[in-house]
């Protein structure tokens, strides 16, 4: 049977009537009953017997005669039980709540009792459209106006069909049917893919068994900037890197240089790897530069190295998506069968950080082979390690190369002149470069007369030197940095993550740019650092590549010095980390140190001569820092030192001839204790009574 429209309207409207109605008249008669009683002894409704007896008994005896019926089921207190017409009762009608119904919520509730009726009395199971709009809308209205929920009259209101638990059956029946076509569809489809992926595979691996593996070389890209060859380095290398591959046996061996950022590492084995390829001989050979910066651009270079070693592109597609480990772990299972048919290969990793992402020293999976790693952390670096060689290149370049760059670059023949910029940038080679990109174009740009005179004038300040490289850095994006920018990082970097290299910095920072011993600085670590072996803080002193170690022919006594960039960095005072140590306390504990070695070292002239300039350095730190007109000294000294320690030593220093200029002196008539020049210490003699 097939239900009209005007039929499936009143079956509809009957579900309101007698389902959703009785609801909501429960939950009125709920509400009013606790706002009445739920403070006092009788309390709220909870649909209990009791609560049933507490209505009864609150009836009047004419409520009980006259509504017999509904206090007999009210009794029980389960509204569930009770139909419409209990509820109309007691929530209209009854002494116990109806007496007191405010007049709307009486007027609302009365409403929905005569659409209940209406509907009762309908004769016909049959309703328009408009008779039935108008019922539900008039329910709608009086159970909105009521605070009632309204979810499910809008839901039959806005029904268009009704279902039935047959009609359930058929349309699950349909659904499931649905299901089985597309899962039989997908299975057809996935089956097909297979068998192209299967054809696709067979093609590549054919391809790849055919592919011949050739020679190749994947080096970084020229620089800019003109590039002299540094033969001396690059050959003395290269045959220290011969001599590592013949005594390996097979296995992988490891070469580092490290040095300061701009001292030549990566120009440096990007020409050993050029130089190791073209002198090839006719063998099976490759050098291929990977880019370590991070683990995006190692995979991007690791997929490259694959496919010149014809690996097919099907076996790289699926991991190109995948920036992580995990791909270079499944790239090396992919590379090595290849690297171990070539004669010789070398790897070169630039800046290397996580050395666990390379071929491994010692490796024999790989073939016969070598890796190349440029790093600013020779802290990282293994000691005497097997199948191992380090050298570092923070001395820079030769003198004569140097020169030569300065010449060849701004065609200005002044070989004096080009060596004391040389020697001025510490001969290294990004500085040198800068340098001569300026010069030349300075030169092309109208000032022909511009020579090395004029720059060693124009760079005497750091702030002028940060400006004439950002020439070169501004005119091509392969230049990546400028010396002194990339200086500040490297220096940013120690100092965050080590302790003991945050402390030799701030001391290094109070002293001159000369030759200071290795034992003065361990003193002034020892003293800050407590619980670290005396030897690994040597060692992790000696290994940076920002600090230039040497010792003298025929002494045990070992010298530290830094770079003049790295030096001109740290007295500008701008590296974060070490500002909180450019304090009183540190000046106090540089002068502690000093103190200990010129009374240790007392009558050894030629010591004195090696610590005058780094005392001078630290005088002149104090006595900028304080105002010569109060007591600051003393004030902001005397927490961290014995002022008797402060006044030997600059006795001593008065001896050495360096604080002839300077006196320290107690005025017994105003107290006040101070560092002044003679003049002004005569000017305050004169100004007081019995000084």
């Amino acid at each position: 049977m097939e239900y009209s429209q005007e039929q499936l309207n009143y079956f509809r409207l009957c579900y309101i009537a007698f389902d959703l109605v009785p609801a909501g008249l429960r939950q009125i008669f709920k509400n009013e009953w606790d706002f009445l009683y739920k403070a006092t002894s009788i309390g709220e409704w909870k649909d209990t017997a009791q609560n049933g007896l507490d209505f009864f008994n609150n009836e009047s005896k004419a409520s009980h005669k006259k509504n017999a019926r509904c206090l007999a089921t009210i009794h029980n207190g389960n509204t569930a039980k009770w139909d419409c017409t209990c509820l109309f009762f007691a929530i209209l009608y009854s002494d116990t709540v109806g007496s007191t119904l405010s007049p709307t919520v009486c007027k609302l509730v009365d409403d929905v009792r005569q659409v209940r009726n209406a509907i009762a009395h309908i004769t016909e199971a049959r309703l328009t459209d408009a008779d039935f709009q108008t019922f539900v809308d008039r329910v709608l209205k009086d159970f909105t106006s009521l605070g009632l929920s309204v979810t499910e009259i809008q839901e039959i209101k806005n029904q268009t069909t009704f279902p039935t638990n047959e009609v359930e059956k058929i349309k699950k029946q349909v659904r499931d049917l649905q299901a089985e076509l597309d899962q039989t569809k997908s299975t057809l489809q996935s089956t097909e893919a297979a068998l192209v992926s299967t054809k696709e595979e067979n093609k590549s691996l054919t391809q790849e068994i055919s592919s011949k593996l050739q020679s190749l070389c994947i080096l970084a890209s020229r620089p800019p900037h003109v590039i002299i060859r540094r033969s001396h380095d690059i050959e003395r290398i290269i045959n220290k890197m011969e001599e590592l591959y013949k005594s390996s046996s097979g296995a992988v061996s490891t070469v580092y240089l490290s040095g300061n950022p701009g001292c030549g590492k990566s120009q440096l084995a990007r020409e050993i790897g050029q130089q190791l390829f073209y002198e090839q001989n006719n063998d099976l050979i490759f050098a291929a530069t990977l880019n370590t910066e991070n683990i995006e651009t190692l995979v991007d270079s690791y997929l490259t190295l694959g496919r010149h070693l014809r690996i097919t592109e099907y076996a790289l597609t699926s991991l190109k998506s995948i920036k992580t480990v995990k791909p270079i772990k499944q790239l090396h299972r992919l590379i090595v069968p290849k690297t171990s048919k070539f004669t010789k290969w070398l790897i070169i990793a630039d800046n290397v950080i996580d050395l666990r992402l390379l071929p491994q020293t010692g490796s024999k999976e790989w073939g016969h082979g070598q890796v190349l790693i440029t790093t600013q952390d020779s802290g990282t670096i293994p000691q005497n390690a097997p199948h191992t060689y380090h050298e570092s290149l923070s001395k820079g370049m030769g003198r004569d190369e140097a020169v030569e760059l300065l010449e060849t670059v701004t065609q200005i023949s002044e070989p004096v002149q080009a060596e004391n910029v040389a020697e001025l940038l510490d001969f290294q080679p990004l500085a040198l470069a800068a340098a001569a990109y300026y010069v030349q174009t300075v030169v092309t740009g109208g000032s022909s007369n511009y020579n090395w005179k004029a720059y060693l004038q124009d760079i005497s300040t750091y702030s002028q030197r940060k400006k004439t490289e950002t020439v070169l850095a501004n005119e091509s994006s392969a230049y990546a940095k400028k010396t002194v920018a990339a200086v500040e990082i490297a220096i940013h970097r120690a100092v965050e993550t080590d302790e003991v290299l945050r402390h030799t910095f701030s001391f290094l920072s109070l002293c001159a740019n000369d030759d200071l011993p290795l034992e003065t600085v361990l003193k002034f670590v020892k003293a800050q650092v407590k619980d670290q072996l005396e030897v690994l803080m040597k060692a992790k002193i000696v290994k940076s590549s920002l600090i230039l170690v040497h010792s003298e022919e025929g002494s045990e006594q070992t010298y530290l010095r830094l770079h003049k960039v790295v030096h001109e960095v740290l007295k500008r005072g701008e590296i974060a980390y070490l500002k909180s140590f450019e304090s009183d306390h540190t000046i106090a504990e540089a002068i502690k140190i000093f103190k200990v070695e010129l009374d240790e070292n007392d009558g050894n002239y030629a010591f004195f001569k090696n610590l005058r300039p780094h005392c001078e350095s630290l005088l002149k730190q104090m006595t900028s820092e304080f105002s010569l007109d109060h007591r600051t000294f003393l004030e902001r000294f005397a927490p961290f030192v014995d002022l008797d320690t402060v006044i030997d030593w600059l006795h001593t220093l008065a001896f050495m001839g360096l604080s002839q200029k300077f006196l320290f002196f107690l005025c017994e008539n105003c107290g006040q204790l101070s560092i002044r020049s003679t003049g002004e210490l005569s000017r305050h003699f004169n100004g007081c009574v019995n000084p």
